[in-house]
């Protein structure tokens, strides 16, 4: 009775060029039920490809494929042990956690999985169980992955070259113990090798080479048709005549191997093959994948430092550089004075060089400059005096200091304030002339406003003094906060954004990087062999990254509330926490998608920064968004970005609540991204695994 069925198998690949690769062409394979089949073949020959089709990872892009009497193994998953060429291990794991990891995704009772690990542990001399898998050898890891094929006691048996790196003693009693499980237990292994002296223990060879089976019986049949020695010198042959086909043009009609079985058996059918599939554990649970899977990926992360750092410290480190190096007092400029009113800067140190003196309706001023340059705080700037205008010029030129302020010699009878004859073209000696250097547009904004306030208070002085309202110099204008504060912190505007980019950024890099890294190294296909689906892992990520958002929410508020603002209402607090979240699952979604489309870090890496870049620059983040081009402005109301910054800056400078259109609104915004994205990630799932199994 055969147990595995390939007709007319075809696989190609596309390479680099134009040109495809053709790994199968037109093979044809049987395997018997009980029997052991040993497919031999150089590197490159398709043995790993035609395995991969076998198992259900990739798909014949012609021909069929029967497993147990159905088409290909999508039904039959918890009847296949598959070990593949990598070993397809979970490095943080130890052996105890990776056997159980693979016995609970089989559906194995607690009692079960230690029985098979005590079993396993003596047949196949696995290492201590407390060692983590990264700290075994080579040949180590390959018996874990050996075990972890057997656990489950399956009915078919998938092994890509098992013994590749296994002392020889142990390689012998592998080969014992499959000899043994054939014969007592009918179970069907198929397994590929390089070695002729383990090929001779099978009771049948399949020879592939070019992507074609040239032959397929008994080791004994396959020596005496090819009259050889041994199988090295049979393969050897049937090459030769594969070359001499290839040559005259016939390998195209070669549908069959040149030696094939004597003896035909009947396709077999779901019926005649339902005594074998007898699983013999518990249905395999949706639930109990999902939490192994869970439970896996939070492990991962706890143990690998670098991970949970990025995780966890991020956040935490953004929110403390931002607090500490934006928004606050700038410090440590220096600002360039000229005074041509006195001939010595130290003139002004003396309180009497600086007069005002009423006069009826007028007042006489005399050096009023060196009230203004008093009045300028030392705080805001250190002040260095220059005797002239070139060496002040140079200085700032060379960027010495930020600028310079320069009164002329008759400053303070030039000074309008009290000039009732002041004609449109009035001297520029009554000027205060400031000269900044613009290439630093933070450091002159603060430095402009500053002098602002300082002539200001200069003003207020000067009208108390000549016995006038003090608001008689001031502008006929007057600023109030309808929203928030006048002198509100600058930090209450400028971290919502960098915020809300580092919640999305490390949500998408921790799901995508995540997914990806095990499609890498192969643990993936291993584990959905096993029974898992790609559904299965995306809940398992999208769970895990809830967890991880919801410490990173609260990661925040504590610095709100010790940091920022201390005395923010619970509601607002709430509705912090609702945004940050909200931003961070549509991260978490991003990243599957970005984990779907993408096949390597690198790339999606990439992709993530080609996305959210441009997104960044659109959302007001580092600009306001009422400077872009009309039409793009309201683009970016479309952007995760732009409408929970708005919200984020609102509570935290009004104390704004979900119920506030600004706020709900985002909301609205984020819960369209994750929906969209998530709904294209389960599509991009679905179509990719029709196309598989098609």
């Amino acid at each position: 009775m055969s147990l595995i069925n390939v007709k007319q198998g075809c696989k190609q690949y596309n390479s680099n060029t134009s040109d495809t690769k053709t790994v199968l062409k037109n093979l044809n394979m049987t395997v018997k039920q009980g029997s052991i089949y040993a497919l031999m073949g150089s590197s490159g020959c398709g043995k790993t490809t035609l395995i991969s089709c076998l198992v259900g990872i990739n798909s014949l892009d012609s021909g069929e494929i029967e497993i147990f009497g159905a088409p290909n193994s999508k039904n039959n998953k918890g009847n296949i042990g598959y070990m593949p060429q990598e070993t397809a291990l979970i490095n943080c794991f130890n052996v105890r956690e990776m056997i159980w990891f693979y016995g609970t995704i089989y559906g194995m009772t607690s009692e079960k999985i230690n029985e098979r690990f005590w079993f396993l542990s003596q047949l196949l001399d696995l290492p201590d169980e407390e060692r983590l898998i990264k700290e075994c050898s080579g040949g180590q890891q390959r018996r874990i992955s050996f075990a972890l094929t057997l656990v489950h006691e399956p009915e078919l048996l998938v092994l890509d070259e098992p013994t590749v790196g296994v002392d020889p003693l142990l390689r012998a009693r592998i080969w014992e113990y499959l000899i043994d499980i054939t014969i007592k237990k009918n179970v069907t292994v198929l397994v590929s090798t390089h070695y002729t002296e383990e090929a001779k223990q099978s009771s049948h060879v399949g020879l592939l080479r070019h992507g074609v089976l040239i032959a397929e019986d008994t080791p004994k049949n396959i020596l005496e048709k090819c009259e050889a020695l041994n199988l090295e010198e049979a393969f050897l042959k049937l090459s030769e005549k594969q070359e001499v086909d290839n040559v005259n043009q016939n390998v195209t009609s070669q549908n069959s191997p040149y030696i094939e079985m004597d003896v035909v058996t009947a396709k077999p059918t779901a019926q005649r093959l339902k005594t074998v599939r007898t699983h013999k554990y518990t249905t395999q649970s949706n639930i109990r994948i999902t939490q192994a899977l869970l439970m896996k990926n939070l492990i991962q992360v706890a143990r690998n430092i670098d991970v949970l750092a990025i995780t966890m410290l991020v956040p935490l480190i953004t929110c403390f550089c931002l607090h500490y190096a934006a928004g606050g007092r700038i410090k440590y400029l220096t600002i360039g004075i000229i005074n041509n009113e006195v001939t010595n800067y130290k003139d002004c140190l003396n309180q009497s060089v600086s007069s005002v003196v009423p006069s009826g309706f007028d007042c006489i001023l005399h050096k009023v400059s060196c009230r203004f340059i008093n009045e300028f705080d030392d705080n805001i700037a250190e002040k260095k005096f220059y005797d002239s205008y070139e060496e002040a010029y140079r200085d700032t030129r060379e960027g010495k200091i930020l600028g310079f302020v320069l009164f002329d010699a008759n400053f303070s009878s030039s000074l309008p304030l009290f000039n009732d004859d002041v004609e449109d073209d009035y001297s520029d000696n009554g000027l205060i002339q400031v000269f900044l250097d613009q290439t630093d547009l933070q450091k002159t904004s603060y430095i402009q406003r500053k002098l602002y306030e300082t002539y200001k208070n200069f003003t207020e002085g000067l009208m108390t003094a000549c016995k006038r309202s003090r608001k008689a110099g001031n502008a006929p204008i007057r600023f109030d906060a309808a929203a928030g504060e006048l002198n509100f912190d600058m930090r209450g505007t400028m971290i919502p954004g960098y915020i809300i980019g580092t919640f999305f950024s490390i949500a998408a890099y921790l799901t995508s990087v995540g997914i990806i890294t095990q499609r890498a190294d192969g643990t993936w296909n291993r584990i959905i062999v096993a029974g898992a689906t790609p559904i299965h892992f995306l809940l398992s990520h999208l769970i895990e990254g809830t967890l991880i958002l919801l410490i990173q929410c609260l990661e925040f508020y504590l610095y709100i509330t010790i940091f920022l603002t201390p005395t923010i209402n619970i509601d607002s607090a709430i509705t912090i926490g609702l945004i940050l979240f909200g931003v961070g699952f549509s991260g978490l979604t991003f990243g599957l998608l970005t984990s779907v489309i993408m096949t390597t870090v690198m790339s999606s890496l990439m992709f993530s920064q080609i996305i959210a870049y441009p997104l960044g620059f659109i959302s007001g983040l580092m600009w306001p968004k009422e400077a872009l081009p009309y039409g793009l402005e309201y683009v970016s109301y479309l952007s995760p970005f732009t409408l929970p910054t708005i919200a984020l800056r609102r509570i935290f400078v009004q104390d704004s609540t979900v119920f506030e259109p600004q706020v709900y609104f985002a909301l609205l915004v984020l819960l369209a991204w994750i929906i969209i994205l998530l709904g294209s990630s389960f599509w991009f799932i679905r179509d990719k695994s029709e196309t598989k199994d098609k």
